[in-house]
């Protein structure tokens, strides 16, 4: 895959339930289609995209000093914050 190439991959599932007696069920299933590329900027490698998936943001205390004393704060104040604060 050459620089800023882009494609879509969508899979489907076509299932067969077989049981004594009875004829057999067939399901088919599609999944919603994704981007995969690796035309995503900060990102080295070939990936895909979910949009209904939300990313993890990470920021290090080092690079962010401002931010991270900010949710230190936050969180001991009581704030529910996932983060870490390296």
């Amino acid at each position: 895959m050459g620089p800023a190439t882009q494609g879509k991959c969508k899979t489907t599932w076509y299932l067969t339930f077989d049981n004594a007696g009875y004829d057999p069920a067939v399901v088919d299933y599609s999944m919603n289609e994704v981007r995969c590329d690796n035309a995503t900027s900060g990102r080295p490698g070939i990936g895909c995209v979910i949009p209904w998936v939300a990313s993890n943001l990470v920021y290090t205390r080092t690079a962010t000093l401002e931010l991270a004393d900010h949710v230190t704060k936050a969180q001991a104040g009581g704030a529910a914050v996932a983060a870490d604060t390296d």
